[in-house]
């Protein structure tokens, strides 16, 4: 991260020049902007001001990489009972830092109709893999569910 410029101002006041990244109110929408400072002589904000530089739109991809020895469909389905945490760890992580984009990629061992073994393959995130693989633990499959898999999670950025 740029560590932004100070500078002395008058009557003991200092302006900080720090780019920084916000979400915007449009869905899923973030900004960055280089923002000015001004923080008075006890340290307390006076006045702030910014206009974006750039904009761009976050989405979550995520995609079967491979199976074997599971029912076409099947990997899909499990994944698709736990969306709804898979898309928390999401929202929380682009809430956290919206500039954040990055890829997951994570193998899975199913058996009897539950995950016996999970690990990374690869990861942006050490947090954000656990809050997938926490998710993906709870994951409803089928009873006879038998084989290995493994699923991609990508955090992309698009410019607006």
């Amino acid at each position: 991260m740029d560590p932004g410029q100070v500078k002395l101002g008058t009557k003991g006041a200092y302006v900080v020049t720090l780019p920084y990244a916000r979400r915007t109110e449009e869905f899923h929408v973030s900004e960055k902007i280089p923002g000015i400072f001004t923080l008075d002589s006890t340290g307390k904000l006076a006045s702030q001001t910014g206009t974006a530089s750039e904009k761009w739109r976050t989405d979550l991809y995520q995609q079967e990489v491979a199976v074997q020895g599971l029912a076409p469909g099947m990997v899909d389905a499990a994944v698709t009972s736990v969306g709804l945490p898979i898309g928390a760890c999401f929202e929380n992580k682009i809430a956290e830092d919206p500039s954040f984009a990055g890829a997951t990629r994570i193998a899975m061992v199913v058996s009897a109709g539950k995950i016996d073994k999970l690990g990374a393959e690869e990861e942006s995130d050490p947090e954000l893999t656990r809050c997938y693989a926490n998710a993906l633990y709870r994951a409803d499959w089928s009873p006879m569910a038998k084989g290995t898999a493994v699923w991609s999670f990508a955090i992309i950025k698009t410019a607006l």
